[in-house]
C-alpha cells in the first residue's frame, strides 16, 4: 500500500495519486474519474474513454527490406 496525501484546492479538496498506481491503473493526467463513498471507503473510476497509447518499438527488417540499386 502506497500513502497518498489529501490537499486543499481552491474550496475543494485533490487527492495525489502515486505514479507507481497510476501506472498500474493505466491513468493519465486529465482523465475524469468518479467519485463514490461506500460505507468508510472512497471509490474512484476512471471512466475517461481509453486513448491510444502509441509504444515505440524497433523494427525488424531482416530479407524483407527493400534493396535499393
Amino acid at each position: 500500500m502506497r500513502l497518498g496525501k489529501l490537499i486543499k484546492v481552491g474550496t475543494s479538496y485533490a487527492v495525489v495519486v502515486a505514479r507507481p498506481n497510476m501506472r498500474m491503473l493505466g491513468w493519465q493526467p486529465g482523465d475524469v474519474l468518479t467519485q463514490a463513498v461506500v460505507d468508510d471507503t472512497v471509490v474512484l473510476q476512471n471512466v475517461s474513454r481509453p486513448s491510444i497509447r502509441f509504444v515505440h518499438t524497433r523494427k525488424e527488417y531482416g530479407d524483407a527490406r527493400p534493396h535499393q540499386s
